[in-house]
C-alpha cells in the first residue's frame, strides 16, 4: 500500500530507497509530500539556541512537589495555552541547583515536543522564580537579535509553519518533535526590523483577543449564574 501510493501519486517527489530509510519516517504522507518552500528561509540553530528541558517528567517530580510556595516551579504541557503559561496551575518544587539550566527567562520561547498539537509560548516578562521546564519540551533562545520569538512563534502557527512542524514529528499515537529535526529547521526569518514590526501589529492584535475572550468567559459565568442570581431565596 505504501509503495502503491508512493510511485503512483502525481504530487510526490521521489526519493531513492537509501534516503528513504535514513528518513525514519514511513508514513505515506511524508514520503509523499512535496518540499515546503519557506521564504526568507534561515536554519532555525544558526539563529536561536535550543535546549531540550529536563529529561524527567511531571510523573518524576511527584516526590519533590511542595504544597507551599518555594523558589523554583515547574512548567509543564497542561500549563500552556493560547499562547500563555497559566502561572496558578504550576507546581512548585522543593529547590535543587541542578535544574537550574532547564530554567526558563524572559526573551525565551518555550515549546512542547511530545503533543498532538505544538505548543508554544514567549515568555515576555522574567518569571518571578526558578520555573524549570520539563522533558518533552524545548527552550528556545534566540541568538545576537537575529530573531523576534514572537515572529517565529508566529510562524510557527501559519499554515507553512505547522505544515513544517508535522514533517519533522515522528511516531505514534504522540507525534515527537526531536532535538536534532527541530535544529535543522529552514524557518521564515527576514531582517529583525521587519519581524519587530509585524510582532507589534500582531501584539496588539492579541491583547484585543485576550481581552475579548476573557469578557465572554465572565460573561458565561455570568449565564450559568444567572437562574440563581435572578430567583434568590425564591427556590
Amino acid at each position: 500500500m505504501i509503495l502503491f501510493s508512493y510511485y503512483h501519486s502525481d504530487e510526490c517527489e521521489k526519493m531513492d530507497y537509501r534516503t528513504a530509510v535514513c528518513n525514519g519516517d514511513m508514513r505515506v504522507s511524508v514520503l509523499t509530500a512535496k518540499p515546503i518552500e519557506v521564504k526568507n528561509a534561515k536554519v532555525l540553530s544558526e539563529i536561536a539556541d535550543i535546549y531540550q528541558g529536563s529529561q524527567y517528567t511531571i510523573s518524576n517530580f511527584k516526590d519533590t512537589i511542595s504544597n507551599s510556595t518555594t523558589t523554583y516551579r515547574l512548567i509543564t504541557s497542561s500549563d500552556m495555552e493560547d499562547g500563555i503559561i497559566n502561572w496558578d496551575k504550576t507546581n512548585y518544587i522543593i529547590p535543587n541547583e541542578k535544574l537550574l539550566k532547564f530554567a526558563v527567562h524572559k526573551g525565551d520561547m518555550v515549546m512542547t515536543a511530545k503533543s498532538t498539537k505544538v505548543k508554544m509560548v514567549v515568555i515576555d516578562e522574567e518569571p518571578k522564580c526558578n520555573s524549570i521546564v520539563t522533558g518533552g519540551m524545548f527552550i528556545i533562545r534566540p541568538k545576537d537579535n537575529l530573531v523576534d520569538l514572537l515572529f517565529l512563534r508566529m510562524f510557527f502557527e501559519s499554515k507553512t509553519g505547522q505544515d513544517l512542524l508535522k514533517s519533522i514529528q515522528k511516531g505514534t499515537p504522540i507525534p515527537v518533535v526531536t532535538l536534532k529535526s527541530l535544529k535543522e529547521l529552514n524557518v521564515c526569518c527576514p531582517d529583525i526590523g521587519i519581524q519587530r514590526e509585524i510582532a507589534k501589529k500582531y501584539k496588539a492584535k492579541l491583547s484585543v483577543y485576550v481581552a475579548m475572550k476573557k469578557e465572554l468567559q465572565d460573561m458565561e459565568v455570568k449565564l450559568q449564574n444567572f437562574f440563581d442570581d435572578e430567583m434568590g431565596d425564591e427556590i
